[in-house]
């Protein structure tokens, strides 16, 4: 029932539940008493609503897709997005993180308290990238997703333009040394940033079981074909000599025009070792 903008949700054997609200939407709090729930996927871009399982979270829930506002200019004191995220800790196993709630953990890096719990149970870990502050955001985040196998990053096309893009941005900050268990990770939509390479450099030095990252590049139809190229070959050639712990980590390269898959690169002879290499 829906009283004074609280909306109760109750359900004994509810097991999906998808929860969309625009930005004409009026903040609620949001009280959700499933506990069979096995995949909530939340859309709400207001902020300031509030999330919350009456009693605990189901133990039954294994999947979670979260997406909060759009603004790119978040507080630290804004952490109730964080709560409900927090709440599934022991449970979840797949997360799709998106929205302000990225740049919310970037904006804790340096907060003398732990931003969120670990998360144990986790194996997928998804995150959209909509500001590019939002890198130091998963970086953050990573210390605390120990389990972690599958990373897949999607950096939105559209990005509204901040100070830091128009004057440019680097990673600031490293949690302290970890190790992560990432077997795979993806990257899609990636413009070769400065941010964007530190933060793929960082990556390939902490995951030791890397078997395979894939890098997508954005697309574009700005550039003129030759130049794009050009741009896309000296991209791949700097990923290729980024140090790897593992040994074994197989780098996919996929642009416009440039596509390389190989697990070695000899530095000014891109056909050494390349297993696929065309341009189109």
């Amino acid at each position: 029932m829906l009283d004074d903008m609280l909306l109760q949700i109750s359900s004994p054997n509810l097991r999906r539940l998808l929860i969309l609200r625009d930005s004409c939407c009026m903040p609620m709090e949001v009280v959700i008493d499933a506990p069979k729930l096995e995949f909530i996927c939340l859309q709400d871009y207001s902020h300031l609503s509030i999330y919350r399982f009456a009693k605990k979270t189901p133990t039954t829930l294994g999947g979670a897709i979260i997406y909060r506002g759009f603004s790119s200019d978040q507080y630290v004191e804004e952490t109730n997005e964080l709560d409900f995220v927090k709440s599934m800790s022991n449970t979840v196993r797949s997360l799709t993180l998106s929205g302000t709630i990225v740049g919310i953990l970037a904006n804790l890096i340096h907060s003398s308290q732990p931003s969120l719990p670990v998360f144990q149970q986790l194996t997928h870990f998804n995150v959209a990238i909509m500001y590019r502050n939002h890198w130091k955001g998963l970086v953050h985040v990573l210390q605390y997703l120990p389990n972690v196998r599958t990373l897949r990053v999607f950096q939105r096309e559209d990005q509204d333009l901040t100070d830091d893009d128009l004057y440019g941005t680097a990673l600031d900050f490293v949690p302290a040394s970890i190790w992560t268990k990432i077997t795979r990770i993806v990257l899609k939509n990636i413009e070769g940033k400065e941010i964007e390479m530190d933060v793929i450099r960082y990556l390939l030095k902490v995951s030791s079981d890397l078997k395979a990252i894939e890098i997508m590049i954005a697309p574009t139809n700005d550039e003129l074909k030759e130049f794009q190229t050009c741009n896309e070959l000296e991209l791949c050639a700097n990923l290729y000599m980024l140090p790897k712990s593992s040994s074994d980590c197989q780098i996919k390269f996929t642009g416009n025009y440039v596509n390389v898959s190989t697990n070695g690169l000899t530095i000014g002879a891109l056909d050494c070792g390349i297993l696929r290499c065309t341009r189109n």
